[in-house]
Order: structure tokens, then sequence, then C-alpha cells
């Protein structure tokens, strides 16, 4: 009597049967050759006989017996997070032996249902009947190509949008949000960019659903096709029960798409959807969508959407409304400069009645942070000595802050602002005592020492910096350049600087001791002094260099600057890194095109005077300069930080 083989085994051969026949004829069905975290199979498609490049992983499963509470399977969480990782798509398959049911579904799709625990040991995988393999060629053909361009983050164009509303809504009210939405995407001239698909129609066409449920709360949820990525959030049905209820659950409804589309590293498609829009919506006072939709306001330079969000949900009750807030004055902060002195005024109302109602709260902290918000609007007006305020009204409700070396690194740049060079010095050395960053606060630290007139103390400090790639190695190095050429020619180790009049150097401009004299008795930081002292060109490249950066954003100091570094590097007589240093300098300190339009106007003239060739090289450089400047933020650019003790994911804004 031959040994029978184990049921296991049977199964297993009955599963790859069942799902080999559910193929259609011309696919290829082969085994990987190993046990792959659980993939034996793949599946190559074929069209016409030809192949279309189309392939997918797939993982057998079999069992004798349907569960009583429907078709389900138990899996190693390791095992999904492994199949998702994968370029291309998994199917989990799983085959019923006395039903000879066979059930597919992409491994990419687990995990979208509430509770799932992504640190969990196993996982339950539920099939649905729209997951039955009976007839699978053209569904997985259509999902395996999907897969594919959403990977690549390609979509379709129109991007077709399908509803699917409770049915607690009356037929009226759901196709009323319907002609909404096409009246929003005509009003933003995206008809042909964005589809609305009719109700129940076009169910064969891969889509993004958008659905509606309620259950006690609304609950609105995007899932890209084939549940590539989604999301689902709830919302308190009394958030609708107004009357601008449908257009806020229209406007929801396409943040809920945007933040689906922003999963796959479609931002400029979601950005679109979200413009204008945005204000009228509620999710965006959720946590969840507020990162997602910053993100996609910030990239699309939408500022002004994210300026009324703040000016909106700064005034709301909810504490997590106005959390969101921060965030999104996080971009808002970017412009701020730039708004007319109306809006700027309605901004900082905002942001102290904002102040007021976090110091009626149960949290300091939060009247901290609003505090501390404040300040940075404040600062980008160019109110800085108010900002300074603000900053100790932070620290007085939050002392938390004392242990924070962002605090006294902002507040280092403030008092620099301000003229308290000593006192930003003071503060940067605090941020290194507290774990600052010292590729950043080392320079600053150096700079507000040498404008405190500590000439030695910052030149000792500098001659033991090293470049560290951090975009203010370029005021390191130009510092030091500074730096030693006064105190060479002063002799100064320190100075309480003092006034001096501009008629006083007119007076002493043809006598070069005199105005030595000037430097050490009076300023040595003039630049006007300097500029006097200049008398050879080629010669005093660290003078002009001096003159440009004591001006600071003058664009025809820093042009000459570079045009003597060009010019002596033509001799091997200055290193390459001063002409990427000076340009750096130039384009970040210098107004719009002032400094472009001065570099032009020193060319026409060395053209004239030298030949067309020294003009060109001297424009080559500096444009090569500009293209290779890092892509970066800067350090006056104010990025959001995330405040790690606070304990609600609530935002600052940091420069």
């Amino acid at each position: 009597m031959s040994p029978s083989r184990p049921r296991e085994h049977v199964l297993e051969e009955e599963s790859r049967r069942a799902f080999q026949a559910a193929l259609p004829a011309k696919w290829v069905l082969r085994s990987t050759g190993e046990d792959d975290y659980g993939i034996d199979r793949e599946v190559e498609i074929f069209e016409n006989g030809t192949t279309t490049g189309l392939t997918f992983k797939v993982q057998l499963k079999a069992s004798e017996h349907r569960d009583p509470s429907g078709p389900l399977r138990r899996v190693t969480v390791e095992h999904v997070h492994y199949w998702k990782s994968l370029a291309v798509p998994v199917l989990i398959a799983y085959y019923i032996a006395d039903s000879g049911e066979l059930f597919g579904r992409w491994a990419h799709t687990v995990g979208r249902e509430p509770g799932w625990n992504p640190d969990a040991q196993t996982t339950t995988i539920r099939f649905a009947p729209s997951d039955s393999l009976t007839d699978v060629s053209d569904r997985l053909r259509r999902e395996v190509i999907m897969h594919r361009q959403l990977s690549a983050g390609q979509l379709p164009r129109p991007l077709p949008l399908r509803l699917r509303v409770a049915p607690s809504f009356t037929v009226a009210a759901q196709a009323e949000i319907a002609v909404r939405m096409r009246a929003v995407l005509a009003a933003k001239g995206l008809r042909n960019d964005v589809e609305i698909l009719p109700a129940g129609g076009g169910e064969d066409v891969p889509a993004v659903l958008l659905e509606v449920s309620v259950d006690g709360e609304t609950a609105i949820r995007a899932a890209l096709p084939g549940d590539f990525a989604s999301i689902r959030i709830t919302v308190p049905l009394a958030a609708y029960m107004h009357d601008r209820g449908l257009e806020m659950l229209v406007a929801d409804l396409f943040v809920a798409a945007a933040c689906a589309l922003e999963r796959i590293g479609a931002n400029a498609a979601g950005a679109k959807l979200l413009r204008e829009t945005v204000r009228s919506a509620f999710l965006v006072t959720s946590p969840e969508v507020a990162e997602p939709v910053a993100v996609m306001l910030g990239e699309a330079g939408l500022l002004q959407d994210a300026l009324i969000l703040v000016l909106t949900l700064n005034a709301w009750e909810d504490p997590q409304a106005r959390d969101a807030a921060d965030r999104y004055f996080n971009l808002a902060l970017r412009e701020i400069g730039w708004l007319d002195e109306q809006l700027q005024t309605l901004l900082f109302d905002s942001m102290r009645r904002r102040a007021e109602i976090e110091k009626s709260s149960a949290n300091p902290r939060r009247a901290g942070r609003a505090h501390y918000n404040l300040a940075q609007a404040l600062n980008a007006m160019r109110r800085t000595e108010e900002a300074l305020d603000e900053l100790e009204l932070a620290l007085q409700y939050d002392p938390s802050y004392a242990e924070r070396d962002y605090f006294y690194r902002e507040r280092g740049g403030f008092r620099w602002t301000v003229g308290d060079f000593a006192g930003a010095a003071h503060d940067y050395e605090v941020a290194l005592t507290k774990s600052g960053d010292s590729a950043e606060l080392l320079p600053l630290r150096a700079d507000a020492l040498l404008w405190a007139g500590k000439y030695g103390e910052a030149l000792a400090l500098l001659r033991d910096w090293t470049p560290t790639g951090h975009d203010l190695d370029r005021l390191a190095a130009l510092d030091l350049i500074v730096l030693e050429e006064l105190m060479s020619v002063t002799g100064l180790d320190e100075q309480d600087r003092r006034p001096v009049d501009l008629d006083e150097i007119a007076a002493v401009e043809s006598d070069p001791e005199a105005l030595v004299a000037l430097l050490r008795l009076r300023d040595a930081l003039h630049p006007a002094i300097w500029h006097a002292l200049i008398t050879d060109l080629e010669r005093q490249l660290p003078r002009i260099i001096t003159v440009a950066l004591l001006m600071l954003n003058h664009a025809g100091a820093w042009a000459m600057a570079t045009a003597v570094a060009s010019a002596l590097l033509d001799r091997d007589e200055a290193e390459p890194r001063l002409l990427e240093y000076l340009v750096a300098s130039a384009v970040r300190l210098t107004p719009d095109d002032e400094y472009m339009q001065a570099i032009e106007e020193l060319a026409a003239g060395i053209a004239s005077d030298m030949g067309p060739e020294e003009a060109s090289r001297l424009r080559s450089r500096v444009y090569e300069q500009m293209e290779a400047l890092p892509d970066r933020p800067l350090p006056h650019i104010t990025r959001i930080i995330i405040d790690p003790d606070a304990g609600d994911g609530a935002a600052e804004s940091r420069s």
C-alpha cells in the first residue's frame, strides 16, 4: 500500500490548481523557486501573445472550510510589512476546499481597517464578496496597471472621483453634493483635470473613492484605486448641521481626496483640490489632516489659504483646531513680511486673541507657545522689539523654554537685529551649552562677538573653526577675513564702538593714518572708513570684503568683491571657495536681482576696459555659483518644529 500524501500538501496543490484555472490561459504562473516571506508564485500578464511587462507576486493560502464569521486568514504583520515594501504588488489568494471558493486581496490594502496595529505579531485578513477571483483577468490587469502608475505617482487625467454617500442622505442631497463638487471644479478651472463619476455608473472604472457614512458620527474616507492608499477621518455629526454644512462637507471631500493623493507623493494634484476649497473645510482641524494639508499648501505656494486658516482656526474653542492653526501659521509666516498693513493687523489681532484664549485654559504651556509664535509673527513684521517682549512672555508661561537650545537661538537672532550684539552672543553661547547645532551656532556667535566689538574673542573662535558644509560656513569664512584684516590694521582686541559722523570721515578721507585712528578710537566696523582705505583693488581684497560684509545688503559692494575675487582666481591668488562664499552671501543678503544687475554693470565696464573674455568669465562664474547653491531652507526662513514635550503634537514656528 503506497503512503498517502499529507492533507496539507493536497490542499496546497488544490489551491494552486484553482488559482491557475482562474487566470487567463495566456497568463504565466510560475514558482518563485523559494518561499520568500510566504511568496511562492509570480504571475506575468500576457496580451495577444505578447508580454505586457506587468507582473505580480502571489501568496497562496488554503483551508478545508470557511470560517463561521466569513472567509479570513491570519498572517504575520512582519510579512504584511514586507509585502507592502516590494516594488510589485502582492496578491494574497485564499482557497476554501469544501466550497471551491477562491478570493484574492492585495497586500497593500491590509491595515486600512480601524484598529489596525502595525506593531502586533499577527493580523486577520478578511475577504469580502468583491474579493472573489471567479473571473479575474480584467480586474487584476487593471489593478496591476494602477499599482504601477500610483507607485510612480502617475495619475489618470482626468482623475475620476466616485462618490458613495450613506443611505441616510436623501437622493436630492446626494445629487446636490455631486452638483456642488462639479461646480467647485468648474470654478477652479479643473474640469479637464478631475471628473465626478455619475452615481451608480462607471463602477468598472478605477477611481478615487469618496465615502460618507453616518453612524452616530460622520466618517469620511478617501481611497485610491485598488485601495492603494486611503485615509479615514471621523467628524462629529454636528459639524455639518448648519446652514453651510453642505458646503463644508463638499470641501471636506476634496480635502480627503487630496490627503489620499499626498500619501503617494502626488502633492501637486492634491494641492489643486485644496486651493481655496480648504478655507471652508472642517477636516483641516484634524491633526491627521493638518500635516499633509500643510505640506501640500506649502509646496504649491498657497500661503494665502494657509493665512486664512490661521485667522479662522485661532478663534476656535476646540484646542485641537488651534493646534492645527499653528501648522498653517508656519506656512503663512513666510509671507507675513509681504502682507499689506491691514492683513498684518488682522493677523496680529488674531494671534493676540489666541494668546488670551490660551491664558484662560488650564494649561499655561499653551499660552507660552502662543506668545512664542506671536513673537515670530512680530519679527516677520519687522517689529522685533515687540517680538522680544513676546519671547519673555513665552518664557514666563512656559519655563521649559529655558532648557531648549532653539529658544536662545531665536532670541539671539532677534537681539542681533535690534543691535544688542553682546546679548546675542550670550544667547548663542547658551544655545551651544544646550546641545544646539554648533555648525550653525558657532558662526553666529562669532559674528555677534565681532559686532559687539569683541574682536579677539571672535577671531579665536573662528581660528578653531572648520567648514562643515552648513550654509553658515560662508559667514564664518568671511568674518574670519574681516577680523584678520581689522586686527592687522588696528591692533585692537576689543572696542566699545562709538558713532562716527560721515563729515568726520570726509574731512580725513585722504589721510590713511587719520582714517585708521578713527577705526581705533571710534568704530572699527564703519564701512565708510574702510571704503576710504581702499587704494588698490587687487591688492586689498580683504578690505573690499570688509566693506561688503559691513554694509550687509549693498549689491554694488558684493559685486565688486566678487569681481576682484574672480580676477585673482585667474592668477591663482584666491581660493575658489571664496568666490562661492561671496556669491552665496550676496544672493542671500541683497534685494531681489540687484546683485546680478550690479554684476552686469561691472561686466560691461570690464568688457570695455579689458575685453569681452574677462567680462564673460566673470558672468559665467557667478551664474555657475548661483546654479550650484544648495536648495535648502536658509537660516531666516521659518520651518516647523514639533514641540517634543507638548504631548499634543503642537507646533511652533522657528527661524
